[in-house]
């Protein structure tokens, strides 16, 4: 009767089974973050009643559901930040209830961070937005000012990729 050894079989099947797979996507600049990005969430650190209905929320989006906050990346690292700054009512003394306004358009360019981890968005040589990499298409956005300079409440935007 012949022995097989069967250490050389053992030894490559554990070659083959630890062999990475190429097409795997973990690298951030392997994954295209061109496209639309909508501005879904807009999460205050507490709860206002924005729009003065008596009910109040952390999420200014679900108060001002009219807010657009969107990102278009295109491949060429150039795009399009496209938002509408909250209003007060003529007249108004204070802060709230907020209204929607005209959207205003701004170019801008855009990259990842040496470490892959941030979209920089460049709106002049010194204006640059940070947004944290969540994933594939989630990114967000923080800001210890993220009604405006006036109102000053802390938070965070978080925006989704819009899928063809």
């Amino acid at each position: 009767m012949k022995k097989i050894n069967l250490l050389p079989l053992v030894l490559l099947a554990l070659l083959l089974s630890n062999c990475s797979n190429d097409d795997d996507n973990s690298n951030s600049k392997e994954m295209d973050f061109s496209g639309d990005w909508i501005g879904t969430k807009f999460l205050v650190n507490e709860a206002y009643d924005f729009n003065n209905d008596g009910i109040p929320s952390r999420d200014y989006k679900i108060e001002l559901p009219c807010l657009i906050q969107n990102i278009t990346l295109n491949p060429d690292g150039t795009g399009l930040f496209k938002a509408n700054i909250h209003g007060q009512a003529e007249g108004q003394t204070t802060p709230f209830p907020l209204t929607c306004v005209e959207y205003e358009e701004n170019p801008m360019t855009w990259s990842l961070n040496e470490e892959e981890t941030k979209i920089l968005l460049r709106f002049s040589e010194t204006v640059v937005e940070e947004f944290p990499i969540v994933s594939e298409v989630v990114i967000e956005r923080f800001s210890e000012s993220l009604l405006d300079d006036t109102i000053g409440i802390p938070g965070k935007v978080v925006y989704e990729k819009q899928t063809k």
